[in-house]
């Protein structure tokens, strides 16, 4: 796994299973340390595929010359990023074809970058978060309340 300025959280349970880590030391919202670092790195594992995820992650990644042509680039995107400032949006918009596949994390997610930011249909796929959603009674939330010890209006 290579991150971009920090590990995260699963950084150590991935070294703990003997997945190597490897920080890149981001300093700035472009820092061009961390493009050659990343396009090095990239060159000598050659992947058959590299996942992103995020702005900076999803950006990085499909520059000219980062990833060797023969690996496939999926970037993954969690929100609807209305947040971004045009020249992020353009990035995007220009960055589009650099890539071999989006996930998404819902549909309102697909819709945005579809519309937004004209990414092909055919290229984005969405995944539902992995998480269910718990089915919860009216009757446990006063439990919880006085379990942590919060009025009955709280």
């Amino acid at each position: 796994m290579i991150a971009l300025n920090r590990g995260g959280y699963y950084a150590e349970q991935l070294r703990a299973a003997g997945i190597p880590v490897e920080v890149l030391q981001k300093r700035f919202r472009f820092d061009p340390l961390t493009y050659v670092r990343l396009r090095r790195k990239l060159r000598e594992c050659r992947p058959d595929v590299v996942q992103s995820f995020l702005f900076s992650a999803n950006s990085y990644i499909r520059l000219p010359g980062i990833s060797p042509a023969e690996t496939k680039v999926i970037v993954s995107e969690r929100c609807v990023d209305s947040w971004k400032s045009g020249w992020q949006l353009k990035l995007d918009r220009w960055l589009s074809g650099r890539m071999h596949a989006m996930t998404a994390n819902s549909a309102s997610v697909a819709e945005f970058y579809r519309q937004t930011v004209g990414v092909s249909e055919n290229l984005i796929h969405t995944i539902p978060n992995g998480v269910a959603p718990v089915a919860w009674e009216a009757t446990a939330a006063g439990g919880i309340r006085q379990e942590f010890g919060l009025p009955p209006d709280a």
